[in-house]
């Protein structure tokens, strides 16, 4: 068959597929208006309610003709066989059936698009296509994107509201069938495309799906990885902390606070993805980003996410490891990718196929390692990802980089979203040992090791518990899994320091690991620790030189080892560069191959440890400190301490302090990292630690959150520079100083937080409810939860935190993130006490039942619980301020009709209804907070029906249009407006709205000149333009100063001009907090 036949049957089958498809919808009587309000998709069908027309056979009759007529379009080579048409035929009839069980309304279908459509009856029934081939399930795909757009067409014919409310979006339908004409124009590439991305698929998965487990399968087998499905562990990630919309001032937006969760609630990552396509995400050496990477290339390739994920399943990912595409002259472009990274599938994929991917938006780009590359190609970087994103906008992409290897909002112009990974806490350590045992003990040949295994398990996970200085190192993956191999092999003994760690793993993996298999000289080369140890050393020296962390295996050979061999002689004796080269790939364990010809450490951590030691045996102290500001020498000149005696720490402290002295721009963070290098030198001369002590008391108190984590890395010592009393320190300075103490930990940490908790900072709160997972639970709240003020929001993310609550007598204000079961929220809330509750990121909650039981309530957010699939829990509560997000409709919608004290309704999720003003809502709301996904299905239409709304908030970027501005106009007494990624170029044209007086913009795009807003807002009294840290541009106030009374705060911007015009205190900027 030649590949272009099916788009010429899909091409043949689109003249027929409008009469045909047309016929699968009750049709109006003659006579009858055009319609001219929202309908459920549900009641349109022709098969379904009491004057049905077709029966289920008729709708298979209609799409076997229209299977039929693309098959035999061209009669001498079918586009299916004519065995596999009948399979299609059952396919498509099953998935256009799906119309009429889906919630979505006629409204919501032409606003989404025919793609969004057509995505959604496929999740409805996932097993339609699981019989069809490859060619047969492009056919199908075809058929369905061509019936979803002509379904789209009837209804915006129909209805006079569509076209009255979604004039944008009915041109953009015509558009779409233009281009869908032009795809099935193409030639001969779509079923090679289906077919090549199918065998794509089951490569990604072969080559990522394995996670390299360090220290395991040490005794019987080759490999030390495992299936990554079995072994990935979810990490929790936090965004940026920057300031809230409705918060920039002591007086806000009045009343208005946007219901929403507290930063101290950090989310599984994968949940943050969702409703991104675009993210930095920032994380320490070993702390799983590129795990996370693995993960989401197979679970794309295999379509395997779960629904609040579902956006991804229909991607292909590209896994670009930045390392390796540097080595060339130029970076690649999409044609490239694949030869890029060494794939062996560079060469059969069809012509253009990336860029076609690429051009459809379902290409997920999955960079990595922006830290490991110097700083030119960083900028090389983003210049190449600022080109690629502008020749493809809709694509998604995640990038991953050290914390400080970039600037805050390195990509802010390009779209990105920062994420943070966080170190793992107890629960997270205890889950990794057990998936740890649980793949060590599948390979352990007889039930005795298995139960060796079982007692290794608990009495790590208890050492843990109680030894602080193990659970700091266990804070990220690399080191857990090393913790775990090392206790397994040293019969439960441990070492109690990073460097300790380090060299028992190395011991482990050169000498250990091929004797525990038995292995000896398979290439006919031994060579001792020592030699190994010397030979690797210097590989990683010229590595951190060289400032790569991948390079030409010829490369290695001829520029490092050829010049060390003649100084080792036993390595010397038993080859030449090339066979020695040959053995440390094979038999180290240290070294890996990405691509044929290339070379790398397994990890970037045992390439700092190892490189530092060959610097600091050949006295590279100027060249250390001369990078040091440089965040890929931070660890290298950490561990350079460690390697060295007491005069050459003291030598390398002495330069590294002498250079923060002398250069001003870097003196913050050499000071910081001679501070934290001081936990790691085991002896040093008095003199020089006083120095680096002196300096490090100029850092005291810390001024961030941020730099407090660095101070707490030099260890206890801290504590006794810290203040030991809140008393004349700033509510930030608290929170530092607080953050600093929570990261050192141990007893001596708690009694020292004892003197903080009585605080009034609810940002001093935050990081004690924030550190609660890193100290014992029982213990951690009574000494420190039960002393703060009873009003502060508590967090909860176990059953055993909600039970410490309640035996702290419960608490008014309690925010539950993370798997807490149902059973558990109505057996330890306190129903007496509890006024407001958040419920987030709960994959266990299925039935809010349990909220009638809580009389005092007030106050409820229900956000990413998949389970709970209904709201009529919520019918009678005396709630005043409710906020629902899901990614799906929630049934039971009309509970809120009972609801009839509520003032403040926030919604982030599909309604079934198409328009929000349909909503079952008769409370006087006097707050509307409007997310993309409810504002994607009903706008803000019917909006009137609350005549004493006075705030609206859009936000997570959602655009206002022009028919939705006109619908807040038409409301008396809207005051005050918040919108989150508003362009104020944008508003120059604008309706102006008088009655708006305060005014709040976040992450506001070209906001440089400030004109429209003035002519917009007339009546504007107060402005807020706020910006995360790092990401706000330079902003002139100049053209609103003639609004004589008019207050501004800005925050976060680069540069604020025009302040001198307005007279003292009205107008504020707060500045972004340095680094």
């Amino acid at each position: 068959m030649e590949p272009g036949t099916i788009g010429v049957g899909a091409r043949a089958a689109s003249a027929a597929a409008g009469p045909l498809i047309r016929r699968l919808f009750a049709q109006p009587a003659p006579g009858a208006e055009l319609v001219h309000q929202p309908v459920r998709i549900s009641g349109l069908v022709a098969w379904r309610g009491e004057k049905r027309t077709l029966t289920e056979d008729d709708v298979r009759k209609l799409v076997e003709e229209l299977v039929e007529r693309a098959a035999t379009a061209d009669p001498n080579e079918p586009a299916v066989p004519e065995g596999e048409r009948q399979a299609v035929t059952d396919a498509l009839t099953t998935t256009l059936l799906a119309l009429g069980h889906i919630g979505m309304g006629d409204v919501q279908a032409v606003r989404l698009g025919y793609r969004t459509l057509a995505h959604t009856l496929k999740k409805r029934v996932p097993q339609a296509t699981r019989q069809l081939s490859s060619d047969g399930t492009h056919l199908y795909n075809s058929l369905l994107d061509l019936s979803c757009l002509q379904i789209l067409h009837f209804f915006s014919q129909r209805s006079t509201f569509i076209a009255r409310t979604l004039a944008e979006a009915t041109q953009q339908l015509q558009e779409q069938s233009r281009q869908l004409g032009i795809l099935l124009e193409r030639v001969p590439q779509p079923v090679r495309d289906a077919g090549f991305e199918h065998r794509y698929s089951e490569h990604i998965v072969d080559k990522h799906g394995m996670l390299r487990i360090l220290g395991l399968r040490l005794r019987h087998q080759e490999g030390d990885s495992w299936p990554l499905d079995a072994a990935y562990l979810s990490l929790e990630a936090t965004a940026p902390e920057g300031p809230a919309p409705e918060s920039l001032a002591p007086e806000g937006l009045g009343a208005y606070h946007h219901p929403r969760p507290t930063s101290v609630a950090p989310r599984r990552v994968e949940m943050l993805l969702q409703g991104q396509r675009r993210v930095l995400l920032r994380g320490h050496a070993g702390s799983g980003k590129t795990t996370l990477l693995q993960w989401l290339a197979t679970t794309t390739a295999r379509r395997a996410f779960p629904a609040e994920l579902d956006e991804y399943n229909d991607c292909v990912p590209f896994v670009l490891q930045l390392r390796t595409l540097t080595r060339r002259e130029a970076l690649p472009s999409p044609a490239g990718f694949l030869a890029a990274v060494g794939s062996v599938l560079a060469d059969a994929q069809p012509d253009g196929w990336a860029v076609r991917t690429l051009e459809s938006g379902r290409a997920l780009l999955l960079i990595d390692g922006v830290d490991e590359v110097t700083q030119h190609h960083r900028e090389r970087t983003r210049e190449w990802l600022r080109e690629l994103l502008a020749a493809y906008p809709d694509v998604r992409c995640l990038v991953t980089v050290r914390p400080s290897a970039v600037q805050d909002g390195w990509l802010r112009r390009e779209g990105f979203a920062e994420l943070c990974l966080l170190p793992m806490g107890r629960d997270d350590i205890a889950a990794f040992i057990r998936h740890w045992h649980r793949a060590a003990r599948a390979e352990s040949a007889g039930e005795q090791e298995r139960a060796r295994l079982d007692a290794l398990r608990t009495a790590l996970t208890e050492t843990v518990a109680v030894n602080q200085s193990i659970a700091r190192l266990a804070e990220n993956p690399l080191m857990c899994a090393l913790i775990c191999a090392l206790h397994r092999d040293e019969q439960a003994r441990l070492p109690r320091d990073r460097k300790g760690l380090y060299e028992s793993a190395l011991e482990l993996l050169l000498v250990r690991r091929d004797a525990h298999r038995s292995i000896d000289a398979p290439e006919g080369i031994h060579l001792s620790k020592e030699a190994q140890l010397r030979l690797l050393s210097r590989i990683a020296a010229w590595f951190t030189l060289q400032k790569q962390s991948e390079a030409e295996q010829e490369d290695v050979v001829e520029g490092v080892l050829a010049e060390t061999l003649p100084s080792i002689r036993e390595a010397q004796e038993q080859g030449g560069p090339q066979e020695i080269f040959r053995y440390l790939l094979l038999r180290s364990g240290l070294l890996h191959a990405p691509t044929e010809d290339s070379v790398a450490f397994i990890h970037r951590t045992f390439q700092d440890y190892l490189g530092a030691k060959a610097l600091q045996e050949t006295r590279y102290f100027n060249t250390m400190v001369r990078n040091a500001h440089d965040n890929q020498w931070e660890d290298v000149i950490r561990m350079a301490v460690a390697h060295g005696d007491r005069k050459q720490c003291g030598q390398l402290l002495r330069k590294l302090i002498k250079r923060g002295d002398d250069v001003r721009r870097h003196r913050h963070r050499l000071h910081l990292l001679a501070a934290a290098c001081l936990e790691h030198a085991t002896e040093l001369d008095p003199e020089v630690r006083r120095d680096v002590e002196e300096r490090m008391a100029s850092l005291i108190p810390p001024r961030t959150v941020e730099d407090g984590h660095t101070l707490a890395a030099a260890g206890s010592v801290v504590l006794d520079l810290l203040p030991k009393e809140p008393d004349g320190l700033g509510d930030a300075e608290v929170a530092a100083v607080v953050a600093t103490v929570c990261r050192i930990g141990g007893e001596p940490a708690l009694g020292r937080l004892k003197r903080f908790r009585h605080h009034p900072s609810p940002a001093v709160h935050g990081q004690f409810i924030e550190a609660w997972d890193t100290f014992d639970c029982g213990l951690f709240a009574q000494e420190i939860l039960a002393h703060l003020p009873e009003n502060s929001l508590f967090t909860a993310s176990s059953r055993d935190q909600l039970h410490e609550l309640r035996r702290m007598g419960g608490r008014a204000t309690v925010q539950c993130a993370g798997p807490i079961r149902t059973v558990d929220f109505a057996t330890e809330l306190v129903p007496d006490v509890l006024k407001r509750l958040s419920v987030f990121n709960n994959p266990l909650l299925d039935d809010l039942a349990f909220l009638r039981t809580l009389p005092r309530l007030t106050e409820l957010m229900i956000g990413h619980c998949p389970e709970v699939r209904s709201v009529e829990g919520l019918a009678g509560l005396p709630i005043a301020l409710l906020a629902l997000y899901a990614t799906t409709a929630l049934d039971g919608m009309e509970a809120l009709g009972s609801l009839t004290a509520l003032e403040t309704l926030a919604l982030d999720l599909p309604l079934p209804c198409g328009a929000l003003g349909d909503l079952p809502v008769d409370a006087p709301l006097t707050a509307l907070y409007v997310g993309p996904a409810t504002y994607a299905t009903s706008g803000m239409r019917g909006i009137a029906r609350w005549p004493t709304l006075r705030h609206i908030s859009l936000f997570d970027s959602v655009r206002l249009s022009a028919a939705d501005r006109s619908e807040i106009l038409s409301l008396p007494q809207v005051e005050s407006l918040s919108l989150t990624g508003e362009s104020v170029a944008r508003m120059r044209d604008a309706v102006p709205m008088p009655d708006v007086s305060h005014l709040s913009l976040a992450g506001a795009l070209e906001a440089e000149d400030l004109t429209p807003l003035r002519d917009a807002f007339p009546g504007l009294r107060r402005l807020f333009l706020s910006w995360r840290p790092g990401q706000g541009p330079v902003v002139d106030l100049t053209p609103l100063s003639g609004m004589r009374e008019l207050i501004v705060q800005v925050s976060n911007a680069e540069l604020v001009k025009g302040v001198g015009r307005f007279p003292d205190g009205r107008a504020l900027v707060v500045p972004a907090p340095s680094r």
